[in-house]
């Protein structure tokens, strides 16, 4: 379900989240106010505003390891582009070299094509990148005959590779990470149990508790929508850049 949730266009997930905790703030407005239940409800009157403050800050708590986590993953697999798009830099430079294995240009030009034009796709859509890792084969010959090419040469091609190598399936592990569901259900059943507290301080106040619901679920719709957009560090609206690599494809074509 949650997953399903945050694989939603990005306006279709926020409609969701939108309709999902206003129709259960409007649920306890109506359980309290105009349900057949509403005089059982209203003899809980007197409960004291400190009484919802402590799942308050249990949401408080949760959702920042959650964001936090979320936040973290998006930096890294950054980080992975960056890295990635180093190491294959440094074997552009390494191929002008006279003693570099014979093709080593056109297979950086290659695993760049491949993972420029498909690999973004499909990690925005969580599948298989299949062109790039044949694409990358060329390259991880290269790093077994290093060892032939100059010494100075061989070792920082062999680094070059690894380098690229490490940082792909960093890249791809970050992209189909699974969600943690059990975290996200668990902000959820908070969030929800932090609106049931504002209702229940607010039994006896019609316009005070429909203020106190409204501010509270518009909060914590811009705050789910917000963490649940980076939640894939690939995929739209704030999916990361293959610019880096688009602009090391520009460079070899212009030398």
């Amino acid at each position: 379900m949650i997953e399903a949730w945050l694989n939603l266009p990005t306006p279709a997930m926020i409609a969701a989240a939108t309709g999902f905790f206003f129709g259960f703030a409007l649920f306890l407005h109506w359980l309290t106010f105009a349900s057949p239940a509403r005089v059982w409800v209203q003899s809980f009157a007197g409960v004291v505003a400190p009484f919802f403050s402590s799942t308050a800050v249990i949401l408080a708590l949760m959702f920042s390891l959650l964001s936090s986590d979320v936040w973290d993953r998006f930096k890294r697999a950054q980080l992975s582009v960056a890295q990635e798009r180093n190491g294959l830099h440094s074997l552009v430079v390494l191929s002008r070299a006279t003693d570099a294995p014979e093709g080593l240009r056109d297979a950086v030009r290659t695993y760049l094509k491949a993972a420029v034009d498909n690999d973004w796709r499909e990690m925005a859509e969580q599948e298989p990148t299949l062109e790039s890792d044949a694409a990358l084969d060329p390259l991880l010959r290269m790093a077994l005959v290093a060892p032939r090419a100059g010494a100075n040469t061989g070792a920082s091609l062999a680094s070059a590779i690894e380098t690229v190598r490490n940082a792909r399936q960093a890249r791809l592990a970050l992209a189909n990470q699974s969600v943690d569901g059990v975290r996200w259900l668990t902000v959820i059943v908070l969030a929800m149990l932090t609106q049931l507290g504002m209702a229940l301080v607010h039994v006896d106040k019609r316009r005070a508790q429909a203020a106190a619901l409204t501010v509270f679920t518009a909060a914590t719709v811009i705050m789910f929508t917000l963490v649940a957009l980076y939640e894939y560090p690939f995929s739209p609206p704030f999916s990361i850049s293959s610019e880096p690599l688009r602009s090391l494809t520009a460079q070899i074509g212009s030398d």
